[in-house]
């Protein structure tokens, strides 16, 4: 883009990162990337651990089951009596995905 506006392919990191930073801080209607969890950083308080980590778990974005190790691990989800080997890529929490229990799915749905 830079080549096309001045004929050159060349911009010093400096004047990159201030063109970034004055579109960001003049664009508008950008979703926002904490989603919830913006409100929740906001407002703090004593609660806010447990509101962050629901806000981030229901978010909908960028949760990706990742294969961990060769030692099965217990699923998050209460009640599930299952281990995994498969581990939210976001959440950094094990969660079983099987044929009768999707566990990864129920966590972040619920």
């Amino acid at each position: 883009m830079k080549k096309a506006v001045t004929g050159s392919s060349h911009m010093p990191l400096f004047e990159f990162k201030l063109a970034v930073a004055t579109a960001l801080m003049y664009a508008e209607n950008l979703p926002d990337p904490l989603g919830g969890a913006a409100a929740v950083l906001r407002d703090g308080g004593p609660a806010a651990a447990a509101d962050l980590e629901d806000a981030v778990r229901l978010d909908g974005t960028n949760h990706w089951p990742e294969p961990m190790g060769k030692i099965p691990k217990c699923c998050r989800v209460k009640g599930c009596k299952l281990r995994s080997l498969i581990r939210c890529s976001k959440c950094k929490v094990f969660l079983c995905m099987k044929a009768n229990s999707n566990c990864f799915l129920t966590y972040h749905t619920t």
